[in-house]
């Protein structure tokens, strides 16, 4: 099962500005950030009941997980 995983506004307004700002600092690596998000993206997407439910949300049935970066993983 996919779902399609969605964003908040301000959600959109916080990657835009990370990934600019990695763009601008990182120019060896300037899609790494937007490449990671989309791989977490995909796992969300492919497994959409991970992590623990976040209550707080006003969009129902959303769920938190952290993730290790995976340039943070190869590197260990």
């Amino acid at each position: 099962m996919t779902l399609p995983v969605t964003t908040t506004p301000e959600a959109d307004a916080q990657i835009r500005t990370i990934d600019d700002w990695w763009r601008e600092n990182r120019r060896a690596t300037p899609n790494l950030f937007v490449s990671e998000l989309s791989a977490a993206f995909d796992i969300v997407a492919h497994a959409p009941h991970i992590g623990r439910p976040y209550r707080r949300s006003p969009v129902p049935g959303t769920r938190r997980r952290f993730a290790q970066p995976q340039s943070q993983k190869s590197a260990t």
